[in-house]
């Protein structure tokens, strides 16, 4: 609310200024025109000539400097209003099954992370997956938790999720619940898993476009960071851009907080994942911030 008010009171200062300069300049009009009159009765052919000439290039550069804000501030007031217009405004869901969007979306996130790894501060691509991630990836898209699972199965879904060019090792992953893997086998060894999250990011898909052979999703994520037992939110990854304007209210009933998590997340930043179609699935390829 103080930067938009702050916002008015800069262009407010800039609308005065501009009155001035019109003013300014209907007085030296004025004064040119006076000029015109008295080559006139002097009868210097020439010399009007010139001052007509000289009068029709100032009203045109007059014109154009209105037209366009140069020296007046309009153009730079121009420009940050577009500049403050947020990228998720002109994102919406085309061409899409929306369920299906949101399950693909989940299908690639890891098991047992409370914020997704993709949204960092640079470019996220799937050769950036570590094996131990992948595995997790293609766990949980198993669908359940047997007492043992072949390679091949798990290869099955990580192929179906990251693309056959990745390049997974099977082997033992410190994982819980626990499997060993042994003769192209993974065996239940250990126990399941326990705990939930604490606060974490705000992450809400808000969007998506298809192409033939293209899938991009927009994740619009708000970023938090403990605090003296606070939780504070920023815009930005390496938390360097504080948003205060965030919505909580504990007495949300579950629905009602995630349905107001999309408007705090698009406080955010907006990631564009990009999956691209083989053998009929899309596999992820990358994720990135949105300039």
């Amino acid at each position: 609310m103080e930067d938009k008010r702050k916002e008015e009171s800069e262009v407010l200062e800039e609308t005065k200024e501009l009155k001035q300069d019109i003013s300014d300049l209907q007085k030296d009009i004025e004064e040119i025109q006076e000029n015109v009159k008295d080559v006139k009765k002097k009868g210097s052919f020439q010399s009007f000539l010139l001052t007509v000439v000289i009068l029709i290039l100032f009203v045109a550069f007059a014109l154009y400097g209105f037209a366009t804000g140069i020296g007046y501030g309009v153009k730079k007031t121009k420009e940050n209003k577009v500049k403050d217009t947020k990228v998720t405004e002109n994102i919406t869901f085309e061409n899409v099954d929306v369920e299906d969007v949101i399950n693909l979306y989940n299908s690639v996130q890891p098991m047992w992370k409370c914020d997704s790894p993709y949204f960092i501060d640079k470019k996220y691509n799937v050769n950036d997956i570590s094996n131990d991630m992948a595995y997790t990836i293609g766990f949980k898209n198993l669908g359940y938790n047997p007492d043992e699972f072949s390679a091949e199965e798990l290869d099955i879904q990580i192929d179906a999720i990251l693309g056959k060019g990745y390049k997974f090792i099977h082997k033992t992953y410190e994982t819980c619940p626990m499997y060993t893997y042994s003769n192209k086998k993974y065996k239940l060894t250990g126990d399941g898993c326990g705990g939930t999250c604490g606060p974490s990011n705000v992450e809400k898909v808000i969007g998506a476009s298809k192409t033939d052979k293209q899938l991009n999703v927009y994740v619009a994520v708000l970023f938090h960071k403990d605090v003296d037992d606070k939780i504070e939110y920023y815009k930005d990854y390496k938390l360097t851009k504080k948003v205060t304007n965030y919505k909580v209210d504990s007495n949300m009933s579950e629905m009602d907080a995630a349905e107001e998590s999309v408007e705090n997340a698009k406080l955010g930043t907006t990631y564009k994942m990009v999956f691209n179609l083989e053998d009929d699935n899309y596999v992820f390829v990358s994720a990135e911030p949105m300039k």
